[in-house]
């Protein structure tokens, strides 16, 4: 399927557009309302890093500290492969029904044992799931621009899903290999074969340091990266909330 057949899909239906609702809370963490801020638009900021490099710890940790939407990358992904979305329908068409479960949704494992042992794969899984994780992120600033100081993108492919055009800033963050592969093997309760393999398909680190705004190694304790992390969102905000004068 080509990129033409993707933009004609951009109509949604009733029913795919009550599916997209339900699975929204899962990728925006916060279950807070926020009032409407009187038109002062949110602060864009795009996190980037490699898988165990520590972004979405970061963006935690600015969700902990801030009037901020998260939203995770990976998360929405995966809640837009659902049965029912047309992300979903487009992957299994590809693929085919093998990487399915029994319950008739995706099964991670199987797609997963499919794309990070073959870059070819896992490049058309990129360009279907960017496609569409693309047209949901824009929605969701549209509909909270106005209701936050920050809106954070979690983003592993920030610049190679063409999404960092979106944001107002963009922060990199990056670790050594060994304390990466130490964090995907007890994140995610692999082999430190299956974790390397993970981290070899999603090499994304480099390039990356002369891409970015900011700049925050992370290979300290905890609170490093705490204080790392609040101290860059304050200078982004103030920059930009200056600029809007």
């Amino acid at each position: 399927m080509n990129r033409s057949n993707f933009q004609n899909r951009q109509i949604e239906s009733e029913e795919e557009k009550e599916v997209r609702r339900a699975v929204i809370s899962e990728v925006t963490r916060t279950e807070k309302t926020q009032a409407e801020k009187g038109g002062k638009r949110a602060v864009i900021l795009g996190i980037t890093g490699a898988t165990g490099s520590g972004k979405t710890e970061c963006g935690k940790i600015l969700e902990n500290e801030f009037n901020c939407l998260v939203i995770n990358m990976d998360k929405l992904a995966h809640a837009l492969m659902e049965p029912g979305l047309p992300c979903y329908n487009d992957i299994v068409m590809y693929f085919g029904g093998g990487i399915l479960a029994k319950d008739g949704k995706i099964d991670r494992k199987k797609l997963g044992g499919i794309v990070f042992s073959d870059v070819a794969q896992l490049r058309k899984l990129s360009f279907i799931s960017h496609h569409y994780v693309r047209m949901e992120t824009e929605k969701i600033i549209e509909e909270n621009k106005n209701k936050y100081d920050a809106i954070v993108l979690d983003a592993p492919v920030l610049f190679g899903a063409h999404m960092a055009k979106m944001c107002d800033y963009t922060i990199g963050i990056f670790a050594d290999d060994n304390l990466r592969l130490d964090r995907i093997i007890a994140r995610d309760n692999l082999t430190a074969y299956d974790a390397m393999l993970r981290m070899d398909g999603q090499n994304v680190q480099k390039g990356l340091l002369e891409l970015v705004d900011f700049v925050i190694y992370n290979n300290e304790e905890p609170g490093h990266l705490w204080n790392e992390i609040r101290n860059v969102a304050i200078e982004a905000m103030e920059s930009f909330y200056d600029k809007k004068g």
